[in-house]
């Protein structure tokens, strides 16, 4: 068969079916709509793990969900404090979050001590 043909795609991996790549997180979130009734109670989820984070200290806090990606924005009250505490806090809140894929996407502040995640549900139908 020629270059490029099925033959030389690797096999699909069944987890990964109907995911978005990590990369593609954040601009695919921007084109879904809302799932409203898995959104909110998604919301609620993140949002009470994040509260329950022992230490954690944010500025500001946002959560939202689509269709079947969350975005988390977090700011916290130095950077010195997000890169010694909170990046981690918040990261570990947000592990193994029920019904998500593994990963993710974090995206680092540029001049702000912020920092937005994307994840994904794990099947979205």
């Amino acid at each position: 068969p020629p270059p490029g043909s099925a033959r030389d795609e690797p096999p699909v991996c069944q987890e990964r079916i109907g995911l978005v790549d990590s990369s593609d997180l954040d601009s695919a979130f921007a084109e879904q709509t809302r799932d409203d009734d898995w959104a909110d109670a998604t919301e609620t989820v993140i949002l009470r793990r994040i509260a329950d984070a022992s230490g954690l200290k944010l500025s500001d806090l946002r959560v939202e969900c689509r269709d079947t990606i969350c975005w988390i924005h977090a700011a916290f009250p130095t950077r010195e404090y997000q890169e010694t505490t909170g990046n981690r806090l918040v990261a570990d809140a947000l592990r193994d979050l029920p019904g998500f894929a593994p990963g993710g996407k974090g995206i680092p502040p540029r001049n702000e001590p912020t920092i937005d995640f994307y994840y994904q549900r794990r099947s979205p139908h």
